[in-house]
């Protein structure tokens, strides 16, 4: 006997649909509405977002870091701070697991790859200091 014969022979049952699932959601505020079309408008254009926030990092961390080390060290401490905030990125792609997105690709990340990019800011940072330290003046 197949299935269609067991529920013509008794009452035929019907999936129990909950209505109030497409119901209206709770009011939200008119600041979370405006927050939440911002950030729709920048996901759409990734490169939009890049375009508005790409300066704006550059120069907030410019301001922040003038404001925290004076003229003295300026240079090497900003190249610092880009080289720990481009280490600390290519760390959270690795351990979130959004680093496989880029599997395949041309370009690999492996160990030595990783340690280039600091090495060489550590190269740069270096050369910065011994020209501040040779050239500056002494004082009277």
């Amino acid at each position: 006997m197949s299935d269609t014969d067991e529920a013509d022979d008794g009452k035929r049952q019907h999936w129990q649909v909950d209505t109030s699932i497409w119901g209206p959601g709770p009011p939200r505020g008119r600041v979370i509405r405006l927050i939440e079309r911002v950030r729709g408008a920048l996901g759409l254009f990734s490169f939009g977002s890049l375009v508005i926030l790409g300066p704006l990092f550059v120069f907030s961390s410019i301001l922040l870091i003038y404001n925290l080390v004076g003229v003295n060290y300026f240079g090497p401490a900003l190249l610092s701070f880009w080289a720990f905030v481009t280490v600390g990125f290519v760390l959270v792609l690795e351990k979130t697991g959004h680093a496989k997105n880029f599997e395949g690709s041309d370009f690999h990340l492996t160990k030595e790859r990783l340690l280039a990019l600091p090495l060489a800011f550590a190269m740069v940072l270096a050369i910065l200091l011994f020209l501040y330290f040779s050239l500056a003046k002494a004082p009277p």
